[in-house]
């Protein structure tokens, strides 16, 4: 199939390289020509396992071609997919207006002939006010389908090329007969609904794991005020067939990012339309961004002033196995720190490719270097998950009673760290989460 994917960043790098490893010819629209050239350059805005390398590939063999507005002369394509990542601000609310217009730019360029998919993170009635507002122009789409996002940042390619399952959102019995063979591409385990069924679906889902993020972290807050250890609760909980092994119900940090976030303050503004008493998915926002503060309280009740202090920060992306520091919970504490004063050292490997010169006051760190410095406290946030026998053997080496703070518990089963006081989220005690007798 010829298939003009439209966006520039994770979403849309992920669709586009995916349907050309499924044997399609593809077109990359990104928003802007700046986008455009940077990608034609080899300049990825965003890494993930496996993309570069079949980026390039495609890209080689012309199966996968960078394009632009300008070019485009000939409109005939067989599907144009909508995969924009819809910006959000530092409040997690979505810019969809920009969304909307470079979509509505793109539907009155195509003929009524042409299935449209459509992707991008944008609210619930989102699709019937765009093709009204095309309609309005004479533009008439035919057969327009919503697939909500389903990517894992990190693990993009490979949940795009073996999802779970596709929901699919149509109005035709037309439209399903016409996408299904590009469809069955990826996975036969389609559930089709209508459109707004299928825009709600995302809403209901990024927002379902918001809450159990949320409900794990408020049911740790009580586990450290009796001393029972939060990790051993939920490894149970999650044990029930009722709940499942793969639960969102894990203490740790507050989800970050702006993509639960970005659902839930969707749902949230709705139901203020309605002058809904409670509020619950404001509610999960705001337990959610108090609980993003525990790091820094448990740094000053510590450590007291952070003026002059020495961190060490291991795992500032926003998820493992990428390099984007996008809303990230680790950078954004890292700026308070900085504002309090602190002295800040981040641990990068090469491997990840990790721009820190957006974030003022950090001095990078690689692996080697490691060792040539004191610290006061060790924070490691939950993308560090790789480095763990590095950053425990950094540890046995920092003086007696040495701070790490562990939100996590990703040091639970390391040893040897008897020294040290350890912090870990729905954990009462700083004793060593680990005994050296094997």
């Amino acid at each position: 199939m010829k298939i003009l994917v439209v966006g520039g960043w994770q979403l849309a790098l992920v669709t586009a390289v995916g349907l050309a490893h499924r044997g399609n010819t593809v077109f990359l629209l990104p928003e802007s020509n700046n986008d455009a050239e940077q990608l034609r350059k080899g300049r990825m805005p965003v890494e993930e396992p496996g993309l570069r390398d079949l980026f390039e590939e495609h890209t080689r063999s012309t199966r996968l071609t960078i394009s632009d507005l300008s070019k485009f002369e000939d409109w005939d394509f067989d599907v144009v997919w909508f995969a924009i990542d819809t910006p959000v601000d530092d409040k997690d609310r979505a810019n969809t207006q920009c969304v909307m217009n470079f979509q509505l730019e793109v539907l009155l360029r195509l003929s009524s002939s042409t299935t449209v998919i459509c992707s991008s993170q944008l609210p619930v009635g989102s699709t019937r006010a765009l093709l009204q507002a095309a309609q309005k122009q004479g533009c008439h789409i035919n057969n327009y389908v919503v697939i909500p996002e389903n990517l894992r940042l990190g693990l993009g390619l490979e949940s795009f090329l073996n999802p779970d399952r596709l929901v699919v959102g149509i109005d035709h019995e037309e439209t399903k007969i016409k996408v299904l063979p590009l469809l069955t591409q990826l996975t036969d385990k389609l559930f089709f609904m209508n459109i707004e069924s299928a825009e709600m679906v995302k809403h209901a889902l990024n927002s379902f794991l918001g809450l159990s993020i949320v409900f794990a972290n408020e049911v740790a807050g009580i586990c450290e005020r009796f001393g029972a250890d939060a990790h051993d609760v939920f490894g149970a909980v999650r044990a029930d067939s009722r709940v499942g092994p793969r639960a969102y119900l894990r203490p740790g940090q507050a989800f970050s990012g702006g993509t639960l976030a970005r659902d839930l303050v969707y749902l949230s503004a709705f139901q203020r339309e309605t002058n809904v008493v409670n509020d619950l998915f404001g509610e999960i926002v705001r337990l959610n961004q108090a609980h993003s503060e525990w790091t820094l309280q448990i740094l000053r009740a510590e450590l007291g002033s952070l003026k002059g202090r020495r961190v060490l920060v291991a795992g500032l992306t926003y998820k493992t196995g990428t390099n984007t520091l996008r809303r990230s919970g680790m950078q954004e504490t890292i700026s308070t720190m900085s504002n309090e004063k602190a002295i800040i050292y981040a641990l990068v490997e090469d491997s990840q490719q990790i721009d820190t010169s957006s974030i003022p006051g950090v001095m990078s760190v690689a692996p080697e270097s490691l060792f040539g410095i004191s610290v006061d406290a060790i924070v490691i946030g939950l993308s560090a998950s790789k480095s763990l026998d590095l950053l425990n053997a950094f540890a046995k080496k920092c003086p007696e009673n040495i701070l790490i703070v562990d939100p996590n518990a990703l040091l639970r089963d390391q040893k040897g760290l008897n020294h040290a006081r350890i912090k870990s989220v729905g954990m009462k005690s700083l004793a060593p989460l680990a005994s050296d007798d094997a």
